[in-house]
C-alpha cells in the first residue's frame, strides 16, 4: 500500500504524508500530517485549552523551579544562548530599559513592590507584573499593577 485516503481532506495521498502510529493497523495515522496540524492548531486556540495548559505549566514550574532555573542558566552560558540574549537586548532595548527602571525604583522604594497592589483589572493580588503602556523613557515608571492572567490578556488583546 503506497497511498492512503485522508477522510479529513477527502484526498488520497502517499503514505509519506501520514505520521507513523503504532496503534493503527497500517502503522500510520488516520489523517494526513497537514490535516492533523490544522486540527491541533484549532484545538490549541480554544480558550479552555489555553487556560488549562497555562495552569499546568505554572504548576510544573512551581514543582520544578530549581531545575528550570538551572536549565535556563546553562543555556545562557552557551554560545547560542549568549547570541539569543544579545539579539533580544538589541531588539527590545527600550523595553529592557523600562523594566530596569521599574526594578531600580522598587529597589530604592520609589515604587512599591508589586505584591502590595491589587490587579487593576480583576482586583486580585497583583503579585506578578507591572504593565507598561509605553516603553519610552519619560513613561518608564508609568506602570499598571496586573496579575499574570490580566497581563497576558492585555498583551493579547488587539488595540
Amino acid at each position: 500500500m503506497t497511498t492512503k485516503f485522508c477522510p479529513s481532506c477527502s484526498a488520497t495521498k502517499p503514505m509519506s504524508d501520514f505520521s507513523r502510529s503504532a496503534n493503527r493497523y497500517d502503522l500510520h495515522d488516520w489523517q494526513c500530517r497537514a490535516c492533523a496540524n490544522k486540527a491541533r492548531r484549532i484545538y490549541r486556540q480554544r480558550q479552555d485549552v489555553r487556560d488549562s495548559e497555562r495552569i499546568y505549566q505554572r504548576q510544573y514550574y512551581k514543582e520544578h523551579r530549581q531545575q528550570s532555573i538551572a536549565r535556563v542558566r546553562r543555556y545562557q552560558q552557551t554560545e547560542k544562548g549568549k547570541a539569543a540574549s544579545k539579539r533580544y537586548r538589541a531588539r527590545n532595548s527600550e523595553k529592557r530599559k523600562a523594566q530596569v527602571a521599574v526594578m531600580n525604583a522598587v529597589a530604592t522604594d520609589k515604587l512599591p513592590h508589586i505584591s502590595t497592589h491589587t490587579c487593576s483589572d480583576c482586583e486580585t493580588t497583583a503579585a506578578d507584573h507591572y504593565h507598561h503602556e509605553s516603553y519610552s523613557p519619560e513613561c518608564a515608571l508609568d506602570v499598571i499593577p496586573l496579575c499574570q492572567i490580566c497581563h497576558i490578556k492585555r498583551h493579547n488583546s488587539p488595540t
